[in-house]
């Protein structure tokens, strides 16, 4: 279908319809309220494999992720200073995002909850470390698609109890978040045609909660 054929469809249609959506009201009585939260859910669930100068690395789970910007390309993380993999994206301003499937559910919930300082996740998960392109981190190589990221800039967010009417500061703790630029993007061969459409359904983890 021709371009000016589908603003003329497009057009016809909001003519035709218009007249449902005026002067109606939802009714207040069909919601209730909540405590303070963001509520965009469901989100990705991630394994962030981080690297220091040293070489030594680290796996994290991470559900605060997403997209910043399309062109260029540049997505965020947030991370607690507290996390052993924090001093490593400091150090060294590179990460990959790892996406997650039903199959790496184990893993992903066991790099949650497991701390870099007492194991080596890649040996113990028995994941393939495997050679990134642009940053000098390895990338999960049971992840269909892995991102490589270059931190261009990151702020620390300080929230209280009395902050409720800022959700974008509700935190307890200090919480770091990354802007960063996606320097890479690999995909597994059988889930797309081409660089812009992905046909396969490749079960990504998700997480749902409200605090």
């Amino acid at each position: 279908m021709k371009k000016n054929q589908k603003k003329t469809r497009s057009r016809e249609f909001i003519q035709k319809n218009q007249g449902k959506y005026q002067n109606k009201k939802a009714p207040i009585n069909r919601k209730q309220q909540w405590k303070p939260g963001n509520m965009i859910y469901p989100v990705p669930a991630v394994m962030v494999s981080v690297a220091d100068k040293a070489g030594n690395d680290n796996i994290i789970t991470v559900a605060w992720t997403g997209t910043v910007c399309t062109n260029p390309p540049m997505a965020y993380i947030s991370v607690r200073p507290e996390r052993y993999s924090y001093h490593m994206i400091k150090e060294t301003g590179e990460f990959v995002i790892n996406l997650t499937t039903k199959d790496l559910t184990f893993a992903l919930d066991y790099c949650g909850v497991k701390s870099g300082r007492d194991i080596d996740k890649f040996d113990f998960l028995k994941l393939t470390r495997q050679k990134a392109l642009k940053v000098a981190v390895p990338m999960i190589g049971e992840s269909p698609i892995n991102i490589e990221c270059r931190v261009t800039q990151s702020w620390s967010l300080l929230g209280s109890k009395a902050d409720a009417g800022n959700l974008w500061l509700q935190c307890e703790e200090v919480m770091t978040g990354s802007f960063s630029f996606c320097e890479n993007v690999w995909i597994e061969k059988n889930i797309f045609i081409d660089s812009q459409t992905v046909v396969k359904v490749i079960n990504i983890c998700i997480i749902v909660e409200y605090f």
